[in-house]
């Protein structure tokens, strides 16, 4: 067995060892033997040189379980092969190639993904918990995406499994976010648990619809103001033949010193903030999401005590396949999401009444982005953030999002259960918050958090102690 690289970043009373590594491809079917090529879109370039999406699902196994390497992890591997065939551009690469006037996400038959198979005696109930840790000490447990000896391919995913003995599992994810987004991600775990609880007996499982992967880009394609944007950005970008220039940036920003924790807001926390809200800012509409963001962030600004004269950017990506009227499928595959941007002063965040200031100030920047929707004028409206962004100039901060609550990650059953906790490390550099469902399904929101370890405990408490004072 060898000794994972990474495994170094973690406690030195705690190892990871690789037990296997392996290609998994899609299973044999009318699809899988030929070839696909799918153009990027306007819609992926807000994610060329981005950071990996990454996820880490932890899952407990009782004594009663069936053996982890000789029983689930065969089905795990079968099922897995199973749902790629569903979803080939998984299996395949991001490339651009000379003859291309675009980048593609190409799959040939024989692609796979690489699955990584390791052990750990790290303690399961620690990485699993709430309580903050150094944010280093679960990247062993997540897999790089691999190079290939082609400088013009790059991977869009690559797995592994980790075994905690007598405790449970992980699965930890990394995607190329140039390929697909997180929706997508978390439909094609969606479709793997699917498949997997059926067993070994059904080799060519359907999928229900809401979780068949749409391909078809037509729609965004043949959108030309869309299409012009996307072709202004690729002539600036220059050149093809590789994909150095649109592959994802490694996540260099987690240190030693940054600690992760996880911090959830209740239903009953959130119908508080709402109320509150409400009487500074009545009769907009508040979500769930909103409130939680412009909470958080508010804590965040706090407790960095950053400078009043300066501003803080709150950058976040709105779903656009309902919003955007060209028939952009709900199960589409791919990146099917545009930027929201939100700048406001550090003041407003220290402000008595800040939540609710900055409450508004999301709400405003989610109701532009629809009222272009309605009115055709999505190109006018990224053009004039793209200007606001280059206007406003260098911010204190910046604050953005991982995940969302509505994806469900909590509902990935394999047949062993619900998972024991959810995470994001694409968080772990800092300035990214992560939100998830509550595990119990009760409405609340689970909120990731990386900070430098000082900085940790000042947000902790501005986090408690405001709930405290709804």
């Amino acid at each position: 067995m060898a000794e994972n690289p990474q495994a170094s970043s973690m406690a030195e009373s705690h190892s990871v060892k690789i037990l296997e590594i392996c290609k998994i491809t899609p299973s044999p079917s009318s699809s899988s033997a030929s070839s696909l090529s799918l153009p990027t879109t306007f819609l992926d370039t807000f994610f060329f040189q981005h950071i990996p999406n990454q996820r880490l699902l932890f899952y407990s196994l009782s004594s009663s379980d069936p053996p982890f390497l000789h029983s689930l992890l065969p089905q795990l591997k079968l099922s897995l092969s199973l749902t790629l065939s569903h979803f080939l551009p998984l299996a395949g690469n991001l490339a651009w190639p000379e003859i291309s006037p675009d980048p593609l996400i190409l799959y040939n038959p024989g692609d796979s993904v690489f699955l990584t198979v390791a052990q750990t005696d790290a303690d399961f109930h620690r990485l699993s918990g709430n309580q903050p840790r150094p944010a280093i000490e679960s990247h062993p447990l997540l897999p790089e995406l691999p190079a290939t000896n082609d400088a013009a391919l790059a991977p869009a995913m690559a797995i592994q499994l980790t075994l905690f003995p007598e405790n449970g599992f992980s699965i930890g994810i990394t995607t190329d976010h140039a390929t697909h987004d997180g929706k997508s991600s978390t439909m094609f775990l969606k479709a793997w648990a699917f498949i997997c609880k059926l067993g070994e007996g059904n080799q060519s499982p359907s999928l229900p619809k809401e979780l068949s992967p749409v391909f078809d880009r037509t729609a965004i394609k043949d959108y030309p103001a869309l299409d012009r944007l996307y072709r202004g950005y690729l002539q600036r970008l220059g050149r093809s033949g590789d994909v150095k220039g649109i592959r994802f940036k490694p996540n260099n920003g987690v240190t030693p010193k940054m600690a992760k924790a996880t911090f959830e807001l209740t239903s009953l926390d959130v119908e508080n903030l709402k109320k509150k809200v409400e009487k500074w800012v009545p009769g907009i509409r508040l979500s769930t999401f909103v409130l939680t963001y412009a909470y958080v962030s508010s804590c965040l600004v706090k407790a960095e005590g950053l400078d009043e004269s300066k501003k803080v950017c709150l950058a976040t990506f709105a779903d656009w396949r309902p919003r955007l009227d060209i028939g952009i499928a709900p199960n589409y595959l791919g990146n099917g999401g545009g930027p929201i941007g939100v700048f406001t002063g550090v003041s407003d965040f220290i402000d008595k009444n800040g939540i609710a200031i900055v409450a508004k100030k999301i709400r405003e920047g989610i109701t532009e982005l629809e009222n272009a929707v309605t009115e055709g004028k999505m190109v006018e409206l990224i053009m004039h953030s793209i200007g606001k962004y280059m206007k406003e100039g260098p911010v204190a901060k910046s604050v953005s999002v991982f995940g969302s609550p509505r994806f469900g990650l909590y509902e990935v059953d394999f047949g062993w259960g619900r998972p024991e906790k959810v995470e994001f490390p694409s968080v772990d550099g800092g300035n990214l918050i992560s939100l998830a469902e509550s595990r119990d399904g009760s409405g609340g929101v689970e909120v990731g958090v990386a900070l430098p370890t000082e900085t940790m405990q000042v947000f902790g408490s501005l986090f408690s102690e405001g709930l405290r004072s709804l």
